[in-house]
């Protein structure tokens, strides 16, 4: 009996162990490589993975201008009242498809000027966005004026976080992708070696210089691992530290929200009705409906005027490491908090390697072959080369790394508080071929 009672309280562990894991992370939000077919609606092809190309309405020309369209015809127009409206029309009726839907539609409608209008089955005009759940994520650029069915959106299954939803009602507000601009090389690092040779260009130079600064926060910005043929990185942050931004799908970043009311011009409409109680802005604010100045991340007071930090959120933990010192997961012996992300970027000094030894290292074990929930990247050729990932209990009480020259790369994400996470000594040696 005593066995039995101990078998069961073992089996009951292991079931509250699973249920307090949170699901897999949706590895597929945003890889329209992955999701989208080979060819789009009505035969026609796709540009830079999810956007249809449209030679009825859209030409080379047209996408090789700048993060926004420049086509005033492709932007939704005013209407009489000099309001933007875009109707919209849920070919779908599920409710919880609809409201995320909805949701992505409503963070748009509260950030910007533009009126979403949604529509009933029997008042469609020809002019709306028509959201269907076919395969995969993908959309036209800006309004394709005569479809009488309406401009088709693809929300798929695997498409109906937040942040995707916005990304495509992004494109068929006149959005390209963040990483197409032609100022992108001072921030991201390319690397052909790991897209498919038939993919490298979707990773065309389309753009030129927009009226924000580049963005890796934006929601238009590709992921890191967009179209590869080897699972390494595609797209490289050229700030190491802000690696894990590119394809972020929370939400429309500020920049991409001042982007769409420069574009549709809510900026200089509201600026106009604020008359001479129109505060002037600084470091990158802009007057908003409330003829109050929107801040950008990092300033604060009433004309923006005050930088209290920088755009991008500061690293949880980690940073530059110069001399030998023992580095932890946060709170170490005891578990991390979830979602914790740190990342250390270890330099030696001249002529030296650098010598990582681990004493403790545990976290949650691969799923199917892939470190899904907590897990450590080392790269031994510095920030720039992709390394190995490691989860469980895969590096060994004693185990050490060394760097291939002077640098060496971490960067750990903890999903779940549940494990202690890991303790490893830096330690700096001669390179013998210095």
């Amino acid at each position: 009996m005593g066995m039995i009672k101990c078998l069961l309280i073992f089996l009951n562990s292991q079931v509250l162990t699973a249920l307090a894991l949170p699901k897999p992370p949706a590895d597929l939000e945003g890889r329209y490589d992955i999701l989208n077919p080979d060819v789009g609606p009505y035969g026609l092809p796709f540009i830079e993975g999810d956007i249809v190309f449209d030679p009825l309405y859209q030409t080379i020309e047209d996408v090789e201008t700048r993060k926004g369209t420049t086509n005033t015809e492709r932007l939704w127009p005013k209407n009489k009242r000099g309001i933007v409206v875009v109707p919209f029309y849920i070919n779908d009726q599920d409710l919880d498809y609809q409201d995320r839907v909805m949701a992505a539609i409503r963070h748009w409608r509260e950030n910007t000027c533009i009126v979403f209008k949604k529509l009933k089955s029997a008042d469609k005009p020809i002019n709306h966005l028509n959201i269907v759940r076919e395969s995969g994520c993908w959309s036209f650029i800006g309004r394709n004026y005569g479809q009488s069915s309406g401009q088709k959106i693809s929300i798929g299954n695997e498409c109906l976080g937040l942040g995707t939803v916005a990304h495509e009602v992004g494109h068929a507000l006149g959005f390209y992708h963040e990483q197409s601009r032609s100022d992108r090389d001072d921030y991201v690092i390319i690397n052909f070696e790991n897209i498919e040779s038939d993919k490298t260009g979707n990773f065309k130079i389309r753009t030129t210089l927009t009226d924000v600064p580049y963005d890796y926060t934006s929601v238009m910005h590709y992921g890191s691992k967009i179209f590869s043929i080897n699972g390494e990185f595609t797209l490289m942050a050229k700030d190491p530290f802000r690696q894990g931004l590119l394809g972020s799908r929370k939400g429309l970043s500020f920049r991409d929200i001042k982007m769409a009311n420069i574009m549709y011009g809510c900026i200089d409409s509201w600026t106009g009705s604020c008359g001479l109680s129109a505060p002037v802005c600084h470091n990158e604010g802009y007057v908003d409906k409330n003829c109050t100045c929107r801040c950008p991340p990092g300033t604060s007071g009433d004309q923006c005027q005050e930088v209290t930090g920088g755009y991008y959120p500061d690293l949880e933990c980690g940073g530059n490491v110069t001399e030998p010192t023992v580095i932890t997961t946060p709170n170490y012996p005891n578990t991390f908090l979830p979602e914790t992300q740190c990342m250390w970027w270890i330099q030696a000094p001249f002529c030296m390697k650098v010598k990582l030894t681990f004493s403790s290292f545990k976290l949650i074990k691969r799923m199917s072959s892939s470190c899904r929930f907590d897990k450590l990247e080392i790269r031994e050729g510095g920030p720039f080369v992709s390394g190995h990932t490691y989860c469980g209990s895969e590096i060994e009480s004693g185990q050490a790394f060394e760097s291939i020259q002077s640098e060496m790369f971490l960067w750990f994400n903890g999903a779940v508080e549940m494990e202690p996470g890991f303790s490893a000594h830096v330690s700096f040696i001669n390179d013998p071929d210095c």
